[in-house]
């Protein structure tokens, strides 16, 4: 679980493992008496799990979610990864778009 890493995945099927490992985590450990402080407690160690696991051309974004003031949730960092992704994927597509015009 600890060596979980995005590698060369897209966004979505990084998030989907962590997903699926937290819903098996949750499966082998239910809750006990203290649950909202439970469940908190297991969004905090998968959200640092989803971002251990980031490329290392993330690394400044993970650093910045790290040092904010206000500890997010997992959905609130995947939201974010994912808006990020999706920015860098529109980005090279039209940098390659770029390209295709000015090569003809």
């Amino acid at each position: 679980m600890v060596h979980l890493q995005q590698n060369h995945q897209d966004m979505a099927s990084y998030l989907g493992q962590v997903d699926t490992l937290k819903n098996e985590f949750n499966s082998l450990m239910p809750l006990t008496n203290d649950v909202d402080a439970q469940e908190g407690q297991r969004d905090k160690f998968f959200m640092v799990l989803a971002l251990i696991g980031l490329r290392s051309d993330l690394c400044s974004v993970k650093d910045q979610i790290l040092t904010d003031s206000v500890i997010p949730t997992l959905e609130d960092v995947s939201a974010r990864l994912l808006r990020i992704s999706l920015s860098k994927n529109d980005a090279t597509d039209m940098e390659s778009s770029v390209l295709a015009v000015q090569g003809n």
